[in-house]
């Protein structure tokens, strides 16, 4: 384990691990060099490799949790597919209110947004995905495309270290690891909000036009169906408008917020979260395209740009 200065609790219970388990070590990651910029977690994992002895390399984050055989699974799926990485989406945990009404649209939004067959096909060099929790890889591949010091500048590494792979014409492969492990990403709404709204523009290549255009879809499809239907109810009963008009409003409002419950629940068995809060979806997507709109902010002027208090901006 690297603790890169973490200021929670991660330190002592790796060193409790570590003391009843000679397989775990945990190690301090010296001050980040000035020469250069290092962002996110990519200079703690840079320290980390220089230690690292295996042919296989995995990287997990320290909120994340594995079955019993996940690492034995994984490496597997590795040496069957000869994967220069591979890498395991974990099943998400929710805890709290915001992460019930928050994360379920953003997994909807990443999956909508990839096409995860043209992922694991080596034809197409251009189009890559990796989930930061779970990166296995080769070790030769990740020396050949310059491991974590290539994208030492990106905070957003999984997605840069994967296009990496594929460029350098080696195997990605991306997987659902529902069963394998899990991950509870944010523990309260300044953590989800500090999260979300570092990544969210990143993830879509800092493309402007298409982050807007993402954040007016969530609107349309997670917040309008909701706002219909309350001021098509209102209307009816206040008769402000027509009968045959507030009726139509009505039916056309109730057909949207079908459409988007079943969206929600099929989506929920591919993802294994829970449906929860419902009702609430308006309040999810209004804060989903307000994510959007402040990373677009944050990224491109670097005010307030941050993650766990550091500033992304240097």
């Amino acid at each position: 384990m690297a603790d890169d200065e973490s200021k929670d609790e991660t330190r002592s219970l790796a060193e409790a691990v570590a003391s009843e388990d000679a397989r775990a070590t945990v190690m301090s990651v010296p001050p980040r060099p000035t020469d250069i910029t290092w962002r996110g977690k990519n200079w703690a994992c840079n320290c980390a490799v220089e230690s690292a002895t295996g042919e296989y390399l995995l990287f997990i984050d320290a909120d994340v949790r594995l079955a019993e055989d996940a690492i034995a699974r994984a490496l597997a799926e590795a040496e069957t597919h000869n994967s220069g990485l591979l890498s395991c989406a974990p099943a998400i945990v929710c805890g709290c209110f915001s992460e019930w009404i928050v994360q379920p649209i953003m997994a909807n939004l990443i999956a909508i947004g990839f096409d995860f067959q043209g992922v694991n096909d080596m034809d197409k060099p251009d189009i890559a995905l990796a989930a930061g929790p779970f990166m296995l890889f080769n070790r030769e591949a990740y020396d050949k495309i310059g491991g974590h010091a290539a994208v030492a500048t990106n905070p957003v590494e999984d997605l840069a270290l994967a296009a990496l792979i594929k460029q350098g014409g080696l195997s990605l492969r991306y997987v659902l690891g529902l069963k394998a492990s899990t991950v509870r990403m944010y523990r309260s709404f300044g953590d989800l909000w500090e999260g979300w709204t570092k990544n969210y523009h990143l993830g879509s290549g800092r493309n402007i036009a298409l982050t807007l255009v993402s954040a007016l879809a969530v609107w349309l499809i997670f917040v309008m169906p909701w706002l219909g239907l309350a001021v098509s109810i209102f209307a009816t009963f206040a008769k402000a408008v027509t009968g045959n008009l507030a009726v139509a409003l009505l039916v056309i409002s109730a057909v949207a917020v079908s459409l988007q419950i079943a969206l929600r629940q099929t989506s929920a068995r591919v993802i294994g979260l829970p449906v929860r809060y419902l009702w609430l979806g308006w309040l999810g997507g209004g804060i989903v395209s307000a994510i959007a709109i402040t990373s677009i902010i944050k990224i491109e002027t670097g005010w307030g740009w941050t993650w766990r208090g550091r500033s992304l901006a240097d």
